[in-house]
């Protein structure tokens, strides 16, 4: 007789269908109901795992963030930039970002800009910034974990939460929340729920997340395009939507990157001189690679991209995205592009910056695929249950990540937590700036720069130091120095859409950041002390003046 506490019949789940949709294995057998329980039990206690996880990196790295803003650590290029450009399309301006001397499509394609305006008009600014990245984040690893779920079944909930664990405390991840606030990070997230929905087969989800990563940079296109290739076309009856997918995002981005960007603009886009020598895109690029095959050995493999390849893969299990070639393929062409360009720009292939954001979310789905097809090896030469066979890869994912935390990322305790990429002092810890307890103000000249800024009216035009200019955003017209006398960074050359110096109003500079010091100045140094020496003589006097930090206002 069968007990009350038991469940009669087993009923089969859809992913032990046989792939000609028949399903094998069914049997009827008695179902312990202590055992459903505890299963519900270690679903539930893996989500708030998951959970706890993410907001504890979600708290220490929003802390981490927000001190570097506040302790002026951050710069114009890039956190200012952005922050000019919302501003400027929430309040209806004329979208010339004066940063950088061009027009906000011009410089990207980043329509979701306009979604930010209600958080503008309340005053939300880079802090708010860094919380909707941080957001999607902790969002990219929670698609993760759901796609660990959805491919190799809810028994497999732990294995989710160690690879967006392994995810958070990725290098890569760390550091893009030190460099602050860039739109493809912001989309990381909406990629990756993207990619589940086409895994799944939920093709309004799909779109949607799609929308959304695309309308934060034109990059996110090329990623959904390779989803079209390497995710959708494969799967049965979906072979047109995914030659749609591919072709339709395809052309998207030429339009945004070619078409839009360069009429905004009013030339090619800026990006295109990261190539040098090697041509002027990704496409062109490759077609010299092509015709010079030397050149692949001696660019795309030299030591610096090695050393690229170990801080991006080995925290990732090394192996392990290469395996899953269907989710490492759609970061492909924004990786090419990462590693094609010329020795004058080698930010794109250093895995500090934000050039590797969707490179990193092809890793880590990468990861996800390689260990669904371990499952599937695993049940066609280990029967179906085997319920070792995950053990050997997650162990290595485990080494891997903790090697790779220490030796690359920036976090609470790796080896460069405090080699000054948080302006923490040496007698501060990381718990007294989780709860709070830490005095923003007291160190180096932090407090005479936060009185700086308040000597400067809201709106009125600014030429500002690096360092500086980030806190200064919020106005139609903020220069970098010596910007807009001197050209520097500006527009698509040195003369394009140069400003009237005339309508500065104020200059903030720190003088030892500025000058240097004498007799260790520079050429370029000593060049801009003049200026500012001659600006004092005949058209600014100084309002301001503490700690090394100057402020002078227009009194001619």
């Amino acid at each position: 007789m069968v007990s009350t506490t038991q469940s009669v019949l087993k009923i089969q789940l859809p992913n032990e269908a046989n792939h000609s949709g028949s399903v094998v294995g069914a049997t009827i057998a008695p179902l312990d109901a202590h055992a459903g329980r505890s299963r519900t039990l270690r679903s539930r206690r893996s989500a708030l795992v998951l959970g706890a996880i993410a907001a504890i990196w979600m708290l220490v790295f929003f802390r981490l963030g927000s001190l570097r803003h506040d302790r002026f650590g951050t710069f114009g290029f890039d956190l200012a930039i952005h922050d000019q450009a919302i501003w400027l399309l929430a309040h209806a301006r004329n979208p010339l970002i004066t940063i950088r001397g061009i027009d906000t499509f011009g410089h990207h394609f980043t329509p979701i800009y306009w979604l930010f305006a209600p958080m503008s008009w309340l005053g939300g600014g880079p802090h708010a910034l860094l919380l909707l990245q941080l957001a999607s984040q902790v969002l990219a690893g929670v698609a993760l974990f759901l796609l660990t779920v959805d491919l190799l079944g809810e028994r497999y909930k732990p294995l989710g939460v160690l690879i967006a664990t392994a995810y958070f405390l990725h290098p890569t991840t760390d550091w893009l929340v030190w460099e602050f606030f860039h739109p493809e990070v912001m989309a990381l997230g909406p990629l990756l729920m993207s990619y589940r929905a086409a895994r799944r087969g939920n093709w309004r989800s799909f779109v949607v997340w799609g929308v959304i990563a695309a309308a934060s940079k034109e990059d996110m296109m090329l990623a959904l395009a390779m989803i079209g290739l390497s995710v959708i076309l494969p799967q049965a009856k979906q072979r047109w939507r995914g030659i749609a997918t591919f072709v339709g995002w395809s052309l998207a981005y030429l339009v945004a990157a070619r078409i839009i960007g360069t009429w905004r603009a009013g030339g090619p886009p800026p990006y295109e001189t990261y190539y040098q020598p090697f041509g002027n895109s990704q496409f062109s690029v490759l077609f010299h690679f092509i015709a010079h095959p030397s050149d692949v050995w001696n660019v795309l493999l030299n030591g610096e991209r090695l050393a690229y390849y170990r801080a991006i893969l080995i925290p990732a299990g090394l192996v392990l995205p290469l395996l899953g070639w269907r989710g490492f393929a759609i970061g492909l062409p924004v990786l090419f592009g990462n590693i094609a360009t010329g020795p004058g720009y080698p930010y794109t292939h250093d895995y500090r910056f934000h050039y590797s954001a969707i490179v990193l979310g092809a890793v880590f789905v990468g990861v996800v695929e390689a260990f669904a097809r371990m499952q599937s090896f695993a049940k066609r030469h280990l029967g179906a249950g085997e319920p070792f066979w995950w053990i050997p890869p997650a162990a290595l994912l485990t080494v891997c990540c903790i090697v790779g935390y220490n030796v690359w990322s920036v976090g609470p305790g790796s080896r460069q937590y405090r080699s000054g990429a948080w302006p923490l002092a040496a007698s501060e810890s990381t718990a007294s700036l989780v709860f709070g307890i830490l005095d923003v103000s007291s160190y180096g000249n932090t407090a005479a720069k936060n009185a700086a800024m308040r000597v400067v009216p809201p709106h009125a035009a600014t030429s500002a130091l690096y360092n500086l200019d980030a806190h200064l955003a919020h106005r139609d017209a903020i220069y970098e120095w010596p910007n807009p006398w001197v050209p520097v960074n500006w527009g698509l050359n040195a003369k394009s859409y140069q400003a009237d110096p005339t309508q500065v109003q104020y200059i903030v500079l720190e003088r030892d950041a500025a000058f240097g010091v004498a007799g260790g100045r520079s050429d370029a140094q000593a060049e801009e002390l003049a200026l500012f020496d001659a600006l004092l003589r005949f058209e600014f006097s100084i309002v301001f003046d503490r700690d090394g930090v100057v402020v002078a206002h227009r009194v001619h």
